[in-house]
């Protein structure tokens, strides 16, 4: 038996004391890298007590052998249930979601059902669940409860919140981070299919940006030399890209994807033992996988999805605690994190994901009844000279004390007629930061970016303004 956190204990007694009223389903939510597999083992451990049996179900066959795995080192004699293996009769069963939906007539009713990453669990095998055993308890885990396209998760009859990211990071549970924007990424054009954007146009969108991953091997040495590094990518192809610059830098970056020689388990495990610092994926290490040294977050995957975002950052956000130190105290954890060599996890972003989900910090509202997808101007904007995300209205970096230029008022204008164009002094600020952002992707000299103004709803005057007053750029067409 492990020792619990404070509000790991919480956690365990809440989702217990949930289902002993007659609660039926929850979400127990806690971000990436604070125990939710304690808890979950914890929690079979004390219901296998009462003799009561509970199975493990995940979507996915490495995050299938990591619990089962955790099982074994708590001494907890369990079966498991996927392709290829019998099913036989324990307490504690370890379940491939598939697996369980083309079994569930084969196996005993347990008394409770955990859901890895309970944000993709499916309606229609939820109910399916429920019509087989009505009187099972589920529990779901996850870090991020909220489906990729924004649709309710109420399947489920409560949520369970832990505290904000910030106080795990305040308190030593996580690691703190640095966060660095060595490249903007254009995504603009770009549809949305199933809350993300298309992986197709993605691709072709990108495929000739060459700011992108072009220097990303030069930032990474720039930031975070020699640390253990995680990369992603926006498919295969590209984490592939992303590995072979590694390569030719001197640095043995393996890509882990579905099509990839040789057992991924055993490269996950490797990596895991430290055997392997650098690794780079699309998805196959987005969420769940714990590989506790990594500290640098390579970003080169543009998302539209806060989850996967989220997840993606968490993976470098596990706390690392040197032995000896006394973990029960602030400080005692604090001094063991500097001690283990980790620090600051490192977060490279690529991909301007910084301008659409925020940072892996700000508090956010998580609720069962779905996303409420609003486009809204970013908080932050970018310093050109540290590279560091810097809130909107911040006159000075707080980082590397940069001024940002002073924004003028623009000259006096009557406003246009119903119909046509309105001049920018008449933007609401949000609006203007907005399309100043777009003009300042976009246009390659004054005559585009009137044109981008135009089509977002300023008029040449604004434009001009925005490209030769805010960014000082040439009015001179065809030159920067």
């Amino acid at each position: 038996m492990f020792n619990l956190w404070d509000y790991q204990e919480e956690g365990v007694s809440s989702v217990t004391d949930f289902f002993d009223h007659g609660g039926k389903s929850v979400i127990l939510q806690s971000p990436t890298g604070t125990g939710k597999t304690l808890i979950a083992s914890t929690f079979i451990e004390r219901m296998k007590e009462q003799s009561k049996p509970v199975y493990f179900v995940t979507s996915s066959g490495a995050l299938l052998w990591q619990f089962s795995k955790h099982l074994e080192s708590m001494g907890m004699h369990h079966g498991i249930i996927k392709s290829g293996c019998p099913t036989l009769r324990y307490r504690v069963q370890v379940i491939s979601v598939q697996s369980l939906m083309n079994r569930i007539s084969m196996i005993d009713e347990p008394y409770a059902i955990i859901i890895e990453e309970s944000h993709h669990a499916a309606a229609n095998q939820f109910m399916n669940i429920i019509q087989k055993w009505p009187n099972v308890r589920i529990l779901g885990l996850t870090a991020t409860p909220q489906r990729t396209d924004g649709k309710p998760l109420n399947m489920f009859e409560h949520l369970i919140l832990a505290r904000p990211v910030r106080w795990f990071m305040d308190n030593y549970y996580l690691s703190d981070f640095d966060y660095y924007i060595p490249a903007e990424c254009n995504t603009d054009g770009v549809h949305r299919q199933y809350g993300d954007f298309k992986a197709s146009e993605l691709n072709e969108k990108l495929k000739n940006d060459k700011t992108r991953i072009g220097n990303i091997v030069e930032y990474y040495e720039k930031y975070a030399r020699n640390l253990p590094a995680i990369a992603f990518g926006t498919s295969i192809a590209d984490s592939e890209d992303i590995a072979g610059r590694f390569k030719d830098a001197g640095y043995d970056m393996i890509p882990i994807h579905s099509k990839i020689e040789g057992n991924v388990q055993k490269i996950l495990d490797r990596a895991r033992d430290g055997k392997i610092n650098y690794i780079s994926s699309c998805d196959l290490i987005g969420e769940g996988i714990s590989v506790n040294g990594l500290t640098v977050e390579l970003d080169g995957r543009p998302t539209d999805s806060l989850v996967v975002k989220l997840q993606h950052s968490g993976r470098v956000l596990r706390a690392c605690y040197a032995p000896g130190f006394d973990l029960s105290t602030v400080s005692g954890r604090r001094d063991a994190i500097i001690a283990g060599g980790k620090g600051k996890a490192q977060i490279l972003d690529f991909s301007s994901n910084y301008l659409r989900h925020g940072l892996p910090d700000d508090e956010r509202t998580w609720s069962l009844t779905g996303a409420i997808k609003e486009k809204t101007a970013s908080k932050y904007k970018r310093c050109p000279s540290c590279q560091r995300p810097v809130l909107t209205f911040a006159a000075t970096c707080p980082y590397c004390s940069y001024e940002f230029p002073k924004q003028a008022a623009p000259p006096e204008e009557t406003p246009e007629r119903e119909g046509e164009l309105i001049p920018i002094g008449e933007l609401k600020s949000a609006d203007k930061n907005e399309v100043t952002i777009k003009i300042a992707r976009e246009a390659h000299d004054l005559k585009s970016a009137i044109r981008i103004g135009k089509e977002n709803g300023i008029n040449s005057q604004g434009a001009w303004y925005i490209w030769c007053r805010v960014l000082k750029k040439s009015a001179h067409v065809g030159k920067k």
